[in-house]
């Protein structure tokens, strides 16, 4: 089932919804603004994870409420990691590109994190499902 709202979403949604304009101006960025930049994402990335993790592992028995808002926080998170992880491709090196592959494999377990919540929660509305409709690059 969840691979089916996934697709569904992701045909509604169309391709590059997330991704931002600027993610292909890669000119004018120093060494130190593009490592901020990614470590930053990266903290994003884990704080998010680890806020997460309680209501993720009682998904079952979470409130309505509890489930919302992970949701949500991961949401947040994914989309602003899927920015950088297209920001990271346009850099055209192997460590732009080392930092992208980074960068999707947090993806992949933020996205797991969300679809478990989503699976439990009892009436998730489309603005709930946006993590869902963001495309995986």
């Amino acid at each position: 089932m969840l691979t089916l709202c996934i697709a569904a979403l992701a045909v509604a949604c169309g391709p590059g919804e997330a991704e931002p304009e600027e993610a292909g101006d890669v000119a004018g960025k120093s060494p130190a603004e593009i490592e901020a930049n990614f470590n930053n994402v990266r903290q994003l990335q884990e704080e998010a994870l680890s806020a997460t993790a309680d209501v993720v592992a009682r998904a079952e028995t979470a409130s309505v409420e509890e489930l919302e808002k992970g949701m949500k926080e991961l949401n947040h998170v994914l989309l602003r990691s899927l920015q950088e992880s297209s920001y990271m491709r346009n850099l055209r090196t192997e460590e732009g590109k080392s930092r992208m592959n980074e960068l999707r494999a947090s993806n992949l377990l933020i996205r797991e994190a969300y679809a478990k919540l989503m699976d439990q929660h009892p009436n998730p509305t489309p603005d709930l499902m946006r993590a869902g409709d963001a495309p995986t690059q």
